[in-house]
């Protein structure tokens, strides 16, 4: 019977382990997301602080 307890653990290791890489993908993914977006919010920001600026300078 020890055979099929040391199948079992094995099985286990390696759901385990198929677990933690799924996480870290999911998490270096979502990383490169995040950083996209934030570069995409900072040129949008930029965007509106110019054009904010320039409605602001043909008021005057």
């Amino acid at each position: 019977m020890k055979p099929l307890f040391d199948f079992r653990r094995l099985v286990k290791y390696v759901f385990m382990a198929v677990a933690i890489a799924i996480a870290l993908v999911s998490l270096v993914f979502s990383n490169g997301l995040v950083r996209e977006l934030a570069k995409e919010e900072r040129n949008k920001i930029e965007i509106w602080a110019a054009a904010t600026e320039l409605l602001a300078k043909s008021d005057e």
